[in-house]
């Protein structure tokens, strides 16, 4: 028996807990074809791959995750559009809190959704290209300004391993032979996306002469700012930032070292930093909890978001190092339930400073279910995967190109693709978000906005909590 220290539940008449046997009749509704079997429970309980019990427990394992950084941001957002929205924009949002938000975030995203052209599935099966939003569809799909929200939003559970979760491994189960880990903890987390001019992360983290003008809201904020200036300022204050800069500022060089210079473009590395921090605690508060729950200390399996087709310039895997090193010399005393990290395919061997408290770090080619060497056997691997922030676990993998990218691998691999679907399992809703702490706390999201938020739409968040200022 797998332990995973998460509750089992109730059984059911049948011998199947009942959340089990929801998510199973669930999965088997879900209009999207699966294009691989051997990942769904109901072949895992076929083959006795795994009990009833481990994948009750798996399923109920599941949750939506933030960092509170990103809940502050949300109300923030929800005030924001109540403002400055359009008509729809302001009916839709009308008395929406928190929570919902997350589960739209959830429910309304593609089924898939990759390329700079934005290549999208939708759960009704219409494809297509370009992603727009109007009144019309404002109600059954993301607008832009909600996918960059959703960018910050992860899901995690347990999950069985059914192979090494190598790129080529296209669902095969692996042999019994082959050196797989049995089970850990997935966690996906979506990277800045650079790969679309004036969408997404590039508004902030990119620095161009045709956006970063004055009458686009960039520059030292106004008293009392317009919607445009309003948004760039929300952005900026969850960056730490006073604001984002004018181009002509940054291309006379008047605060050098703080952007990077590609070709007729600039980096805002700090604005950069921040968005990977978002991602990077999130990971590591995570896993230490997880962990600590479990009573073993965790094995992190770290790959390199945003860093392959969304990217920009090779030069970012440096800042993106850099910004790593800067969350663990922030962090490292408080995550005393994590022990190692295993950044996998990067170019680089080490990380820009040498020593992280009792977090040992490694650089190496390894997939990401490799079984642990025997001096880890004892602890809990979870792992990390790229995902997207408007497309179901897998993305890619619904469309059947199983070998395109992480996400499509890791649902070949693992259980995400029901174990994370708002539409198949129940436990990947908003309101059963969890938010992580900067003191490494992790709250049902109800409780820290009883907490820490009013989300009342006359009143500022109180206090910013940017990864940064820590």
């Amino acid at each position: 028996m797998i332990a995973t220290a998460e509750p089992l539940g109730e059984q059911s008449q049948a011998g199947r807990p009942p959340l089990l046997a929801e998510l199973m009749s669930r999965s088997a509704r879900f209009p999207v074809p699966f294009p691989v079997q051997t990942v769904r429970c109901q072949y895992l309980l076929r083959h006795g791959m795994a009990s009833p019990e481990q994948l009750s427990a798996f399923a109920e394992s599941a949750y939506p995750l933030l960092h509170e950084s990103a809940v502050h941001l949300y109300a923030r957002f929800l005030r924001h559009k109540a403002r400055h929205g359009a008509p729809p924009e302001r009916e839709l949002y009308r008395g929406m809190t928190v929570a919902s938000l997350v589960h739209r975030l959830l429910t309304k995203r593609a089924v898939s959704f990759y390329g700079c052209e934005d290549s999208f599935t939708l759960l009704d099966g219409t494809r297509g290209r370009g992603w727009t939003s109007s009144p019309g569809s404002l109600l059954e799909r993301l607008t832009y300004d909600e996918i960059k929200l959703s960018a910050l939003l992860s899901v995690s559970s347990y999950s069985a391993f059914i192979n090494s979760g190598s790129r080529e491994n296209r669902g095969v189960p692996a042999s019994p032979s082959d050196a797989v880990q049995s089970h850990g903890v997935v966690v996906g987390l979506v990277g800045p996306r650079l790969e679309k001019e004036g969408v997404m992360e590039w508004e902030e983290v990119v620095v161009s002469r045709s956006q970063n003008v004055r009458a686009r809201g960039y520059g030292e904020p106004p008293e009392e700012p317009a919607a445009a200036a309003s948004w760039r300022q929300m952005w900026a204050e969850l960056y730490g930032l006073p604001g984002l800069p004018l181009y002509d500022r940054v291309r006379s060089g008047a605060d050098p070292g703080e952007y990077l210079p590609l070709g007729y473009l600039y980096l805002n590395k700090q604005a950069y930093s921040a968005r990977l921090a978002l991602s990077f605690e999130t990971l590591l508060l995570e896993a230490h909890s997880r962990a600590t729950r479990a009573g073993t200390r965790a094995y992190v399996h770290v790959v390199g978001i945003g860093l392959g087709v969304w990217s920009l310039s090779p030069a970012q895997e440096p800042v993106f190092l850099e910004a790593f090193a800067g969350c663990l010399a922030r962090l490292a005393r408080r995550l005393t339930g994590v022990s190692d990290l295993d950044f996998s395919w990067f170019t680089a061997q080490s990380l820009p400073r040498a020593a992280y408290e009792h977090i040992r770090i490694r650089f190496s080619r390894r997939n990401p279910h490799d079984s642990l060497p025997a001096e880890h056997r004892d602890k809990l691997l979870v792992v990390s995967y790229a995902w997207d922030g408007n497309a179901l676990p897998g993305n890619e993998f619904w469309v059947g190109a199983l070998s395109s990218s992480g996400d499509p691998a890791q649902a070949c691999s693992s259980q995400i693709s029901e174990l994370h679907n708002p539409h198949i399992n129940p436990a990947v809703c908003g309101e059963n978000t969890r938010v992580l702490t900067a003191s490494g706390e992790t709250l049902g999201i109800d409780t820290y906005l009883g907490k820490h938020v009013y989300t009342g739409l006359s009143t500022e968040i109180p206090g910013s909590r940017h990864p940064s200022s820590r």
